[in-house]
């Protein structure tokens, strides 16, 4: 008995010994691996006992940030978020990676506690602060676009946009400009306003004509244009961002890089409404990268083509192949949960037209000459554009 009292307290002791040998570096990544594996209230306490038992150290200033991340975004508690990322700004200031990732959370915690107006003080603060680094004060200014589109107030929506423009014209970040400018063309195209969306994208290539994206953003004011119902003007334009399109896939050695700019383009084709050549492009991409995962990214495509036209049975018959090309595989259950989707958007399309059809051959009795239609009791006192009707 005394034996194996004795072996358990030793197997303690070594437990405790071994894990206080622990560097607070691979304490935290034992954390990390915690939460990939889902394992998210063993890893909130390991991370919070790293914080309190080094405090100092680098790996307790990311184990706040993560721990701040989770109370903010997974528990919705931002007053124990904020706190967190105070400490991490405190410690390192804004201009590191560190710093810029503790402000924004410092940011969102501050926007959900004390409401917009705080927010903008805060970024107001950042953007005059000389010690904020230009890309960052970029993240921030699109971070206030975004926070003042979210207010959904229509008198922050002129900011939002300056805030944009601002963005998309001056960020050094190619990819944040580009983020940027797509939000504002897709705010007008949503207002369907397609003169102002293709203007975003005129004012760009104004001052980046040398973007790679080039030929994308012509193609996208193409689209617009036929959108709006000028065809006359869309084929031209259309034409001459396929043509840029195609001397980039000719002039790419990247096998994989030219097979995505050949999707780009059949997927272009499918916007402009020539869905006959689209499917003759995609196809060839598969057949040119047979096995890759860009060759099922494009079979999945041609599904989700005929889908968003309206040809279920189409869609069907590439989904129903995917599946039986990839067994046992993710592709496999995502294909399956395509299928479904498709069949519930076919059956609510044959529910509305079985009504329509059974509307149209029972409609409603007129009334008698001179007399009054039967009374609804939903539409009395309604007039047809929904103002109360007079007594």
């Amino acid at each position: 008995m005394r034996t194996t009292l004795a072996i358990l307290l030793l197997t303690a002791l070594l437990a405790v010994t071994g894990c206080q040998k622990k560097t607070p570096a691979e304490r935290l990544t034992e954390a990390q691996q915690l939460l990939q594996e889902r394992q998210t209230a063993l890893a909130v306490i390991k991370m919070q006992q790293l914080v309190e038992d080094a405090p100092d150290d680098p790996a307790s200033l990311d184990a706040r940030l993560l721990l701040g991340q989770y109370f903010l975004q997974q528990t919705r508690d931002p007053a124990k978020a904020r706190p967190l990322f105070e400490e991490v700004l405190k410690r390192e200031g804004i201009a590191s990676e560190r710093g810029g990732g503790a402000f924004m959370g410092n940011l969102a915690s501050t926007v959900a506690l004390s409401g917009v107006d705080e927010g903008m003080k805060m970024i107001d603060a950042a953007q005059a602060d000389s010690a904020t680094p230009a890309e960052i004060a970029d993240q921030i200014e699109m971070t206030r676009a975004e926070m003042l589109f979210v207010s959904r107030e229509e008198a922050r929506i002129p900011a939002a946009l300056a805030a944009l423009e601002k963005v998309m014209l001056g960020a050094a970040d190619p990819a944040l400009r580009g983020q940027a400018r797509e939000q504002l063309a897709q705010f007008h195209r949503v207002n369907r306003d397609y003169t102002a969306s293709n203007a975003v994208y005129e004012r760009f290539l104004e001052k980046h004509p040398d973007d790679p994206t080039k030929p994308q953003l012509i193609l996208a004011q193409a689209i617009n244009l036929r959108t709006a119902g000028d065809e006359a003007a869309a084929q031209p334009v259309f034409d001459r961002g396929i043509a840029m399109l195609e001397q980039q896939i000719a002039d790419e050695l990247d096998k994989a890089e030219r097979g995505r700019l050949q999707l780009a383009k059949a997927q272009y084709y499918d916007l402009f409404g020539n869905l006959d050549v689209a499917e003759k492009l995609m196809l060839a991409v598969m057949a040119e990268n047979q096995g890759s995962l860009l060759a099922i990214q494009t079979q999945f495509a041609v599904g989700d083509m005929w889908r968003r036209h309206g040809h279920f049975d189409r869609a069907l018959e590439v989904y129903e192949r995917i599946k039986t090309d990839n067994p046992g595989t993710n592709v496999e259950a995502a294909a399956q949960g395509e299928i479904e989707r498709t069949g519930q958007m076919r059956e609510a399309r044959t529910q509305a037209e079985a009504a329509a059809a059974e509307a149209s051959a029972n409609p409603p009795a007129a009334p008698a000459e001179g007399g009054a239609a039967p009374a609804n009791p939903e539409t009395e006192g309604v007039q047809p554009d929904g103002a109360p009707g007079e007594p």
